[in-house]
């Protein structure tokens, strides 16, 4: 979600990508499949 309304819907391999990510935090972020799920990697 953003601003109230909902960005992406479906399966996480689907919609935890970069690109869905940057779309609600501002930024892209690396998404790695990790044992068998995709994770953001966020560094600070």
């Amino acid at each position: 979600m953003r601003d109230g309304r909902i960005v992406a819907h479906g399966p996480p391999d689907e919609i935890v990508t970069s690109n869905a990510l940057e779309a609600v935090f501002g930024y892209k972020m690396p998404v790695e499949q990790i044992a068998g799920r995709p994770v953001a990697l966020h560094f600070l």
